[in-house]
């Protein structure tokens, strides 16, 4: 026996459909769309573009340390994401920098005369909020973040979306 969609059950059916394409694609969405190899850092930073580093490296101390950076035309870094990341047993597991003692998300864009204007996020900094996603510890530090990062010292804030890692150790 063959049952029929009706009007209303085509319609449903297509709702449900386009429903199932937009899910995961917010703009506030931490996935990446490819899965990123050992060494890379993805995400969209506001007022400065697209960020991919293939550098991205994590050193396994009382925390996690990740860092990634970008090279100017002479080959000096001029715009680093780093992320302190408190450990925890089981993963996957999040941390919300706003909450957590020791997390912290900071992007740092260097300037010609040496300094770097520094943005971060974490419990200290009003009006800071961000959040960072371990997916996997092993062979290698894997997971997603995103945040507002307000400037130390300053006015200014940024905000980080749709970030990524995969850091080698």
């Amino acid at each position: 026996m063959q049952k029929r969609i009706t009007g209303y059950g085509f319609i449903a059916l297509i709702i449900v459909g386009f429903v199932s394409l937009l899910s995961g694609c917010s703009p506030n969405s931490t996935t990446p769309d490819v899965p990123l190899k050992v060494g890379e850092m993805s995400a969209n930073v506001s007022g400065f573009g697209s960020f991919f580093a293939s550098n991205a490296v994590a050193s396994d101390n009382s925390s996690y340390d990740v860092l990634a950076s970008l090279k100017d035309q002479n080959n000096n870094d001029s715009v680093a994401i780093r992320m302190t990341i408190t450990k925890q047993v089981l993963t996957p597991y999040t941390i919300d920098v706003s909450q957590d003692d020791n997390s912290k998300i900071t992007f740092c864009e260097l300037q010609s005369n040496g300094t770097c204007i520094t943005y971060s996020a974490d419990k200290l900094t009003t009006g800071s909020s961000g959040q960072i996603k371990i997916t996997s510890i092993s062979p290698s530090l894997q997971g997603t973040f995103s945040g507002t990062l307000k400037q130390v010292g300053g006015l200014g804030s940024v905000t980080i979306t749709n970030g990524a890692f995969n850091a080698g150790f």
